[in-house]
């Protein structure tokens, strides 16, 4: 459950990170919150992964 939180939260982050960044100002606030969507992203995907 707490990994379906973090992965909803990731997604919304980057998703208006992104609206911010490309249909806004472009400002440093959009990059830096796309950057932490992305982050958490990663972190989902990696989560994911079988462990060898």
């Amino acid at each position: 459950m707490k990994s379906l939180l973090l992965a909803i939260v990731a997604y919304l982050t980057l998703g208006i990170g992104a609206y911010h960044t490309f249909f806004g100002d472009g400002s440093f606030y959009g990059i830096l919150i796309v950057g932490f969507g992305v982050i958490g992203i990663l972190n989902d995907i990696f989560n994911k992964l079988p462990k060898v």
